[in-house]
């Protein structure tokens, strides 16, 4: 991009032979972030640029989301000096990785992860969850250093305690340190519910009915005994074996 230095539009072509310096001014916050993903410096390579124009060339390769201000300073030999206000805004990225969690109701899971710092030095670092994260989210530790690229790896713990049945928690984690974001989306689920299969149970105690104790057998073993046959056969029995019985009886006792 151009920059228009104010002033020196007019001279005549040729006649701008000034050596150029472009200095950068950034926030003191943003310092180390800049000093290594914004490089800017003066392209006098041909054809030239016009009289009283500073032509520019930008790399910015942010690692984190952003927004900061810098300044442009152009020091021209023997001119003067002009400054330039410019804001830089960096959008959040792509989640790197999804998290998922299995908990149940009111007990706590976790899930750990190790990660160490994308270039040769460690780094300090903050974790957290972004505020529109759900409560039941929690992530240790929350601050301390990132080992350097290439070693074991600082273990963070992700923790997970649903308070209630049929919500979806999904949160944003967030490591970062001053150079460098990763961002993860945490999914808290309950446990899936499997229909119990009776050939896969097992249990302490015997459920299952002796063969010599089960109603069934014990029925098919006893003699079956008709007593409503029996009964009708009585009903229908002659009466004279019952007269005789008493005709005898009487004949004794006249002869007492």
């Amino acid at each position: 991009f151009n920059l228009e230095l104010a002033g020196t539009a007019k001279q005549a072509p040729g006649a701008d032979t000034g050596l150029m310096e472009l200095e950068v001014i950034t926030a003191p916050e943003h310092k180390e972030m800049m000093s290594s993903a914004l490089h800017l410096y003066v392209d006098n390579s041909v054809p030239k640029p016009p009289p009283g124009i500073c032509r520019v060339r930008m790399s910015f390769e942010p690692l984190k989301a952003v927004r900061s201000k810098i300044q442009l300073r152009v020091n021209k030999e023997n001119e003067g000096r002009w400054n330039f206000d410019m804001d830089l805004v960096v959008s959040q990225a792509e989640v790197d990785d999804v998290i998922r969690i299995e908990g149940a109701l009111n007990k706590t899971s976790r899930v750990s992860f190790k990660m160490s710092n994308q270039f040769d030095t460690s780094a300090h670092f903050h974790a957290f969850f972004s505020l529109e994260s759900p409560p039941e989210f929690s992530v240790t530790p929350a601050s301390g250093t990132l080992p350097a690229y290439g070693s074991e790896g600082m273990e963070f713990v992700v923790s997970f305690t649903p308070r209630s049945y049929g919500k979806i928690y999904v949160g944003k984690l967030i490591v970062e340190t001053s150079e460098m974001q990763w961002t993860y989306e945490v999914h808290g689920e309950h446990p899936k519910y499997e229909i119990p299969q009776a050939n896969k149970m097992h249990t302490k105690v015997d459920s299952h009915i002796a063969r010599e104790e089960d109603p069934e057998v014990y029925r098919n073993q006893q003699t079956r005994h008709n007593y409503m046959k029996e009964n009708a056969a009585a009903v229908r029995r002659p009466q004279g074996s019952a007269s005789r019985r008493y005709a005898t009886a009487s004949r004794d006792t006249s002869r007492d």
